[in-house]
């Protein structure tokens, strides 16, 4: 491992103190396992003994086995993909003491990620699901849930409340992807428990860190220094304690340790990281490298050599700039490689007053800053206006044609610099809409009556209709081809989904999906019908359905590389641009690339996958790949060498590797290879 180049200190300040050439940077709060989230209070079941689990055979069971170990139970599962819903279930029946705060599991996966979910049952018999997380290869994992209500829940008297006394039906070990996942294997689970969440373990860290005035972001040029101020602020501590650094990958791996001495105080670092990739510099106190709960700052950064950007490219993001978002952020995206924002310009915004149309200033200027720029956004026409039909789902006449005239207004007012629309968002799914969702079939009349208006405006213009629906692959294809009927598909270019499925890893099924989908538009169409996934992410919440950020960053990868394969995939545009809020524990603050505002924008490993995939993709375009014998290889054809992305679609695969090819991971750090390279779920780069 290499030693990090310290440079000549600039000078030691006794106190960490304002400097004009300094500016503070608030480290994110130090990241927990989830076992260290939660306090156990009692157990409640050992899940290795006889008798406790019996495996559940009825008409939606996959196969399943039940083996009592000398620690643990032994889960045999078969998945076979006949079945529209599938799940191994092993029976449980454990009562749950009253005033019991949560439940908790530890499991042990194997080659599938298979979400590991709980039933809870009330007096009535009413049944409220948790989902404790999904199965990772080869380490035990705890999961577990607060017993509250939940909004996935059916049966009894279908109140929604926890009426006690409660038990433990079942443990779910659902399938990895979506319906017609196969795949068979052994599940380990131990240990369950009643536990508490613990407060304060995303505690303040106590350390200071500071960067340079002129360091507006936390990304780097390869060979480029990176210089930080650090020292230990916490009220009581040893201001004078040494500091401890190490540099660690996307993969956990430790590339070196260094200490700084504290002498009076603040002490300056700067360092040359080894290669091109993302990296966390922890900064602990001396002393606690070993401790588990002791808190640590994270300093996140990013190494990515510049390249331009791909206006053609298939991949994009979506932003709030119509939330008030800083409009710095734009610049992040040449960064990254990406050239297609998503963002919205409501209706309700630029039809303030009833038959006064105006662009709002924050549009115009994210939709000029993007072409400043040489982005290509893809601007949201979407929502309800209270000056029609109640504030409801726009249906009447009067709406519509105050829906089409507002979207053609745009068209007009934002020209060239706006060359995507899309047309609503999330219209089933009640998105923006307090809650309502609205009827597929009266969709078409919106879109087709919009797209006109938009075409008269901007014949050039490109129209994505149906505005991002999700679901099943059997929902979401009944409401596609619903919502595209009526002669609506003669007025779009494409049409959008929203195939989120985290927080399952992307596998085969999925694409098969996609696939499904398409052939539904294509029939309804009488013709190929562009598909675009204007919203897809991970998140990287902790707890329930949560990612981290190595799993976040190997979904984005392998996702995106699927989607392109198939032929209909113009656009693919990751949710989002940057963590919305600062609740680790939720998920719609954790969705980004980026941490929040609060937090420097610093950016999570994903961001860096996501530019590495987008320099393979910078004007190439994907070939003829394949999928077998557990290998998927993914050819990027085009400018330059030929790179081709290779994984394993689960467990391993063996790949050969041509004389002089060059051979990298997914966050751009070179890989030694020699004739042949195992690969697991992890996508790796070959340049030849």
């Amino acid at each position: 491992m290499s030693m990090p180049i310290l440079l000549p200190v600039v000078g030691l300040l006794s106190v960490l103190q304002a400097d004009a050439g300094w500016r503070e940077l608030q480290c994110p709060p130090t990241r927990r396992d989830d076992s260290q989230l939660w306090q156990t209070v009692s157990t409640l079941a050992d899940l290795s003994q006889p008798g406790v689990l019996s495996a559940v055979h009825g008409e939606q069971n996959a196969y399943s086995e039940v083996a009592a170990g000398p620690e643990a139970a032994e889960i045999l599962y078969r998945f076979d993909g006949e079945r529209s819903l599938e799940y191994a279930e092993l029976a449980v029946n454990v009562p749950i003491p009253e005033g019991a705060p949560g439940l908790g599991i530890e499991f042990l996966g194997d080659a599938h990620p298979l979400p590991v979910r709980l039933r809870v049952v009330d007096v009535t018999s009413e049944c409220f699901q948790y989902t404790l997380g999904a199965c990772q290869q080869g380490r035990w994992q705890f999961g577990a849930a607060v017993l509250q209500p939940r909004t996935d829940h059916w049966g009894g008297d279908e109140n929604g409340e926890l009426d006690a006394p409660l038990s433990l039906q079942s443990i779910v070990l659902d399938r990895a992807t979506g319906q017609g996942f196969t795949g068979e294997g052994t599940i380990s689970l131990r240990r369950l428990t009643i536990c508490r969440r613990e407060e304060g373990v995303l505690t303040p860290h106590g350390i200071g860190v500071e960067v340079p005035t002129d360091r507006e972001w936390l990304v780097y040029e390869p060979g480029e220094p990176v210089r930080l101020r650090v020292a230990v602020t916490s009220p009581g501590a040893d201001a004078n304690a040494p500091l401890t650094l190490r540099l660690v990958d996307p993969f956990g791996v430790a590339q070196w340790n260094s200490t700084v001495e504290g002498l009076g105080g603040a002490r300056d670092v700067s360092f040359i990281p080894p290669s091109p990739g993302h990296w966390d510099l922890q900064i602990r106190v001396a002393g606690a490298e070993d401790d588990a709960l002791a808190p640590w700052a994270d300093f996140r950064f990013a190494v990515i050599a510049p390249q331009a950007v791909d206006t053609d490219g298939p991949l994009g993001v979506c932003t709030h700039f119509s939330q008030g978002w800083d409009q710095r952020l734009l610049d992040l995206l040449p960064i990254v490689g990406v050239a297609t924002p998503r963002d919205e310009c409501s209706w309700a915004a630029v039809e303030v007053a009833p038959g006064e149309l105006r662009i709002p200033d924050h549009v115009r200027s994210y939709v000029d800053r993007s072409e400043a720029l040489g982005l290509t956004p893809l601007v949201i026409a979407d929502y309800a206006n209270s000056h029609y039909d109640d504030g409801g789902f726009p249906t009447s006449p009067e709406a519509i044609a105050g829906f089409a005239r507002y979207g053609g207004f745009m068209a007009s007012e934002l020209g060239e610099a706006a060359p995507f629309f899309e047309i609503w968002n999330e219209w089933t799914g009640g998105c923006g809409m307090n809650g309502l969702r609205g009827d597929a079939e009266a969709y078409p009349p919106l879109c087709i009556a919009t797209a006109e208006a938009i075409r008269a405006a901007r014949p050039e213009a490109r129209i994505v209709g149906v505005g991002g629906e999700y679901g099943t692959v059997e929902d979401l294809s009944g409401i596609v081809r619903t919502m595209i009927g009526q002669g609506a598909a003669d007025h779009m270019d494409a049409f959008s989904i929203h195939p989120y499925h985290y927080p399952s890893l992307a596998t085969a099924a999925y694409r098969e999906g996609l696939v499904a989908v398409s052939e539904v538009a294509n029939e309804v169409a009488g013709r190929e019908l562009g598909m675009c996934l204007t919203e897809v992410g991970w998140p990287t919440h902790t707890g329930d359905r949560g990612s981290d950020f190595l799993h976040q960053s190997r979904c984005l990868v392998r996702m995106a590389l699927m989607s392109l394969t198939v032929p209909s995939v113009e656009k693919v545009i990751w949710y989002d641009l940057k963590d919305d809020g600062t609740d680790l524990n939720y998920n719609e603050h954790n969705f980004g690339l980026v941490h929040n505002d609060s937090f420097g924008w610093a950016p999570k490993p994903a961001f860096v996958a996501l530019a590495v995939l987008a320099r393979a993709l910078n004007g190439r375009q994907v070939g003829d790949w394949s999928y077998a014998e557990n290998l998927w290889r993914v050819p990027m054809e085009g400018a330059g060498r030929r790179v081709t992305a290779v994984w394993a679609e689960n467990g391993s695969a063996t790949v050969t590797v041509a004389p002089g090819a060059t051979v990298y991971d997914m966050f751009g750090q070179p890989i030694a290879a020699e004739a042949t390279l195992t690969v697991g779920w992890d996508p790796v780069y070959v340049a030849e």
